[in-house]
């Protein structure tokens, strides 16, 4: 957990410092969250020697700050980060409840969350927020103006080893206007050489 959280810091200062100082880098809340707070909330980390020292730590901050899963899943993420190191400034953590909307495209869901509590998907993404990007599925989509991201992750897991998948790297930007273009990355490349 400790290894992860780190990584997760370093990534956010090579991201928050590329923007500069004068654009906002936003970590949006996911089911990412919270499965860190379902592996607190279980109460096993204490018999976990990898982890116990960080998840002690984290259940404190939980138990002691947040009144709400919802919110402990978010607060112990972001704590969890900046006990890494210093961070800077331009780095924004979001909440679940927050909405965050750029040209008319909501930015603050990750998209694991659906409509009425179903999980989420492409079509209730489109249902909920009519223009959307979002990154949940690891898999590039475009429903109409519901854009759906890739992975920025290893596209060879260990836990999809032997498994057909339809994942791939892809990252969205949108420009000044509101018109979005989904660009996927091949074999590390996003652009084609001349």
């Amino acid at each position: 957990l400790e290894k992860e959280l780190e990584e997760c810091h370093d990534v956010l200062c090579e991201l928050g410092t590329a923007m500069g100082k004068s654009r906002d880098v936003f970590v949006v809340p996911s089911n990412h969250d919270n499965f860190i707070y379902r592996y607190l909330a279980l109460g096993d980390f204490p018999h976990d020697e990898i982890n116990a020292g960080i998840a002690s730590e984290l259940f404190k901050i939980a138990v002691e700050e947040c009144d709400d899963p919802a919110e402990a899943a978010n607060v112990v993420v972001e704590r969890g980060i900046r006990r890494m190191g210093k961070l800077p400034s331009n780095i924004q953590f979001l909440r679940f409840e927050d909405d965050y909307q750029v040209w008319g495209y909501q930015l603050a869901n990750h998209g694991h969350l659906g409509h009425s509590g179903a999980r989420g998907s492409t079509r209730s993404q489109e249902l909920m927020y009519g223009k959307s990007i979002t990154g949940h599925t690891h898999s590039p989509e475009i429903l109409r103006d519901t854009i759906v991201v890739g992975t920025s992750t290893s596209l060879d897991l260990a836990y999809t080893k032997g498994q057909g998948s339809k994942w791939m790297a892809a990252n969205a930007v949108l420009y000044e206007g509101g018109f979005v273009q989904l660009l996927p990355i091949i074999n590390g490349k996003w652009l084609m050489k001349e």
